[in-house]
């Protein structure tokens, strides 16, 4: 698959696109997918691009044990973005719910898409612990 070798494009741009391509968008899943969404949680992020987010979410979404760890970090940093906060609710890993429930704050607006996102994600990691499991349903392997 073409987007595969665009996770490690010199653009962050276009790692970006690639990301979110192979980690949002497609239902697919392989040992080279995942290793080049793992490759990109090192990135920092900028204002035009998020390919560290995007493979965050990306491998969220597939239960990749790895993606946690990124979560946690991205979590823990001033103004964690939406992506961060979509990503937590994939896995919805209860070991998450500390440092979602840590960015509620009292001048939050309830009808704010973050608040939403934020609120969301507790909801999800909430519903893990309630129901003993951790994170959703992987996708299965392509074959």
């Amino acid at each position: 698959m073409a987007l595969i070798g665009r996770l490690a494009d010199g653009d962050a741009t276009v790692r970006d696109w690639a990301a979110f391509a192979l980690g949002s968008q497609l239902d697919v899943d392989s040992p080279q997918i995942r290793a080049g969404l793992r490759g990109l949680l090192v990135e920092s992020d900028t204002d035009e691009a998020y390919p560290a987010a995007e493979a965050a979410l990306g491998l969220a979404r597939r239960g990749d044990p790895s993606a946690f760890a990124a979560i946690v970090d991205r979590l823990t940093r001033p103004n964690p973005g939406s992506l961060c906060l979509r990503a937590a609710a994939e896995l919805a890993d209860p070991r998450l719910t500390p440092a979602l429930v840590q960015l509620r704050a009292p001048d939050n607006e309830p009808d704010d898409p973050w608040v939403e996102e934020l609120e969301h994600a507790i909801a999800c990691c909430t519903a893990a612990t309630t129901h003993g499991a951790s994170g959703v349903a992987a996708l299965p392997p392509s074959p």
